[in-house]
């Protein structure tokens, strides 16, 4: 058992015994035990242990370091019987770790190559080989569009390594893939409105609903069919609901609806409203003010970009103590305003410092000067945007420190001090 007592943090050395399951363990203990004596036994598993912060396991795949986040996994089966979930928890691991049997050929796969909808944080995290990293394009804030692969017994996310078997390349797979879904999607929606659920007259009980998102024309025929400007949400991967903005109880209603299906769904995406901008793209929806519905719109994004960041920071870490690269991470910290609930995300800033900054509203400068000020992040990259750079790879954004700004320029950061009794994200 000692293993899964180091597992747990109950013992420091190995022993050859069999888990024992007559401790008192919780319903999310017995599940990390489950999914770490799975991973032991699989044969292209190494080093399997608990993470050290959150609750997760780590292994490593044919050389590739991996952290999995099992929350979503907990929520999938707690309902189940002991037998039921021991039969998915190996199931879903199998398929994770070994390699999956692909078409030998581009022709062979084509048409079952679909775009869909994940969050950042979804999948391996910490590795940094190309061909081992899924195929993925950024649409928002937190957000990833992905291809998959429909096989005859499972569903497979494509990396970079089948497109070199198929020897294609990623432009090619992700034109194929919207070619697809359009054949599948209608793009004629009926807009219905209703009083009784939260005022949503559209929802697509498939796995794909979600990918609808991603079709031009299926959200731009809604336009003229609902009240106000479209407002759309995608909590889940079966989920994408559609509505007008014009009835404020409605909105606030799709808000409170997005967070809790986001919550309780093991395939979760996002908790945040999006809507389409005057070319027809979607974007974020937000409200302009301080008002409660403008507040609450706003917080489903602030909560959503807090999750994504702090999945990241942790992985992150992780990757950067085994490479043994010394870069701070600073922190995505979310603020609720006492007086209206207005939420501000913020980082900080430290002179001399090889940082990586996440996108947030405001970032404290600390200049080795007195105490720290807060600016707006935004103006901050504006006045002196030869201290920053974004880094590519990483999404949600964060930007590596690369300068100090000159005193001058120093000074008028100080001066754009903000009052955060007032002050609004740009």
């Amino acid at each position: 058992m000692g293993f899964f007592k180091r597992l747990l943090g109950s013992e420091k050395k190995a022993s050859g015994k069999a888990v024992d399951r007559s401790g008192d363990l919780s319903p999310r203990e017995e599940l990390l035990v489950e999914v770490a004596a799975v991973l032991y036994s699989l044969p292209f598993v190494l080093a399997v242990s608990r993470t050290a912060n959150g609750y997760g396991v780590q292994y490593r795949v044919n050389g590739a370091f991996t952290r999995m986040n099992l929350e979503s996994l907990f929520l999938a089966t707690r309902e189940m019987t002991p037998k039921g979930r021991s039969h998915h928890v190996r199931q879903f691991f199998t398929a994770l770790t070994m390699p999956a049997p692909l078409p030998d050929l581009w022709e062979d796969v084509r048409e079952n190559v679909l775009p869909v909808i994940r969050p950042a944080s979804f999948g391996p995290q910490a590795s940094r080989e190309e061909s081992n990293a899924v195929v993925a394009r950024h649409l928002m804030p937190c957000l990833r569009v992905m291809l998959v692969a429909e096989l005859p017994e499972s569903t497979l996310h494509v990396r970079h390594e089948h497109l070199a078997g198929w020897k294609i390349s990623e432009e090619e797979a992700f034109k194929a893939a919207f070619a697809n879904l359009a054949r599948l999607v209608d793009p004629v929606i009926d807009a219905r409105e209703t009083q009784k659920s939260p005022g949503l007259p559209v929802m697509f009980p498939d796995v794909y609903e979600s990918s609808r998102l991603l079709h031009p024309g299926f959200l731009a025929s809604s336009i003229a069919k609902v009240r106000g400007r479209p407002v759309i949400s995608i909590p889940a991967r079966t989920t994408l609901l559609v509505m007008g903005d014009e009835n404020r109880d409605l909105v606030n209603q799709l808000c409170a609806h997005a967070q809790r299906e986001f919550e309780s769904n093991p395939h979760c995406i996002s908790p945040a409203l999006y809507t389409l901008d005057d070319a027809g793209c979607v974007v974020p929806y937000l409200r302009p003010g301080t008002d409660e519905l403008a507040v609450r719109v706003r917080q489903g994004h602030a909560l959503f970009a807090l999750r994504e960041y702090e999945l990241q920071q942790k992985s992150l870490e992780v990757w950067h103590e085994a490479e043994g690269v010394d870069t701070l991470l600073s922190d995505f910290t979310l603020h609720n305003r006492n007086t209206d609930g207005y939420p501000l995300a913020w980082t900080m800033w430290h002179k001399d410092q090889d940082m990586l900054l996440p996108d947030a509203d405001l970032v404290s400068i600390d200049d080795d000067k007195g105490a720290p000020f807060i600016v707006s992040f935004p103006l901050a990259r504006r006045l002196a945007p030869e201290c920053f750079e974004l880094v590519p790879d990483l999404w949600p954004t964060r930007y590596r420190t690369v300068a100090w700004p000159e005193p001058q320029v120093v000074e008028r950061l100080r001066a754009a001090t903000v009052d955060l009794a007032t002050v609004e994200a740009e």
